[in-house]
């Protein structure tokens, strides 16, 4: 079963919110009540447990959305620990627990160095250097953190729309705020470089506002400079806010003015330098404008006569095309004549093959039929011994005898003594 964070107690909660791979079980009146963001997003319900279920988009980070959370359940949220990398169930629950130790730790270092100094020595000066001596270094790089957190946490009320968040976030900038511009000017100036044109406008003007008042430390320690000409916006604003100051800022702020109007003279002559380029780039532009037109006109004139020309050309390869076809098809019925008239032919030569072999085999068979005659013949002739009487005079065949042929193409005999006909051959020669 899966892990979540959750605020309340989770025997209610119906709504589980997701970013990234933190997990955390609310409830959904509670939450959409609160929060503008939430009652208008698209919640998605698990069919199996009746759950309804809000995936944040990637660019959330789970560390202020926990802070958000918090805030809706408890009216306030921990800011004491930086939590840039805490992206993990584990990582934001390690926040959870240790926001109950973490609110007052500041103060309690700030007393253990005081107490120290009294240990070590009770002269007056000791005491003094001790209560004046101000946080210390962790106390401060806390109190940037703090900050940083707290400016985040100002964007995402904005974003989200919970109700009084934005107002809590703003106290806790106040909070911290002149601390860290002090102690740690070059991280103060990179955190308002990168936050300025995100926050709301209101912390937009604490910013400023708190670099007005440190502005000549900022400039000479935090590279404050450097991010006005990056910022236009928040140089702008601190100039507002240190022109209605009295006192150093206000010089500082001043000198800051007179040497950005040095330099917008510099650039004005750069400006004007470049406009004159301009001018004359826009010149040759009309005149290469001409040009082009020119050309349009030209390559227009050409595109229509190479249609033109396309279509000539296309009609007269329709027109060949089309004497080509009708050749073909009087080509295609000679030839399928031709093969007709190939095929009679075959069927000709093939028939006249077939009849021209029956009479072969006929003529074999009528060879082979006389040659037996013949050698029956021979051998009558050869053998009278053998030859039959006549059944009318009692004589053999002396050899002197007409043959007659039967239509069989059989011999037949004459008695050459009586005449008498005795049919067709009959021999008992063997």
């Amino acid at each position: 079963m899966p892990e979540f964070l959750s605020f309340g107690g989770e025997k209610w909660a119906n709504l589980t919110i997701e970013c990234h791979d933190v997990t955390w079980l609310v409830h959904k009146a509670i939450v959409c009540e609160q929060s503008e963001s939430f009652g208008s997003a698209e919640i998605s319900v698990d069919k199996s447990s009746g759950q309804f279920i809000l995936s944040l988009m990637d660019n959330f980070r789970p560390p202020p959305i926990h802070r958000i959370l918090e805030f809706v359940y408890r009216g306030d949220y921990n800011d004491s620990i930086d939590m840039a990398n805490a992206q993990t169930q584990e990582q934001v629950r390690a926040l959870a627990a240790y926001e109950l130790v973490a609110i007052g730790r500041d103060h309690v270092a700030s007393l253990k160095n005081m107490n120290k100094a009294l240990v070590e020595s009770s002269t007056p000066s000791e005491l003094q250097l001790a209560a004046f001596r101000g946080p210390s270094e962790d106390v401060i790089q806390r109190a940037t953190a703090r900050l940083e957190n707290n400016i985040e946490m100002s964007v995402y009320a904005d974003a989200f729309g919970v109700k009084g968040l934005l107002e809590k976030a703003i106290e806790k900038i106040n909070r911290d705020i002149q601390n860290a511009a002090l102690s740690e000017g070059e991280k103060f100036t990179k955190i308002v470089e990168n936050s300025y044109i995100h926050v709301p406008p209101a912390v937009q003007d604490i910013l400023a506002r708190s670099c007005a008042q440190s502005i000549n430390e900022l400039i000479n320690k935090g590279g404050l400079g450097v991010t006005l000409r990056r910022v236009p916006g928040l140089a702008a604003a601190v100039c507002e806010v240190g022109l209605r100051t009295a006192g150093p800022a206000r010089a500082v702020v001043e000198e800051l003015l007179r040497s950005l109007t040095d330099k917008l003279g510099s650039v004005e002559i750069v400006r004007s330098d470049l406009e004159a380029q301009l001018d004359a780039a826009r010149g040759e532009c009309a005149e290469l404008q001409k040009e082009v037109k020119k050309l349009k006109t030209q390559l227009s004139a050409l595109l229509q006569f190479t249609e033109q020309v396309k279509k000539q050309t296309r009609d007269s390869v329709q027109a060949r095309e089309g004497v080509t076809q009708t050749s073909i098809r009087e080509k295609d019925k000679a030839i399928v004549d031709l093969q007709d008239e190939v095929k009679r032919t075959e069927d000709d030569v093939q028939k006249a093959k077939d009849d021209a072999t029956k009479k072969e085999e006929e003529l074999r068979r009528v060879k082979k039929e006389l040659k037996d005659q013949k050698e029956k013949f021979d051998a009558f002739t050869e053998e009278p011994d053998n030859w039959y009487r006549c059944g009318k005079c009692n004589e053999r065949f002396n050899g002197c005898f007409k043959t007659v042929e039967s239509p069989e193409g059989r011999l037949g005999f004459v008695c050459d003594y009586c005449r008498t006909p005795h049919g067709w051959l009959h021999m008992d020669y063997k």
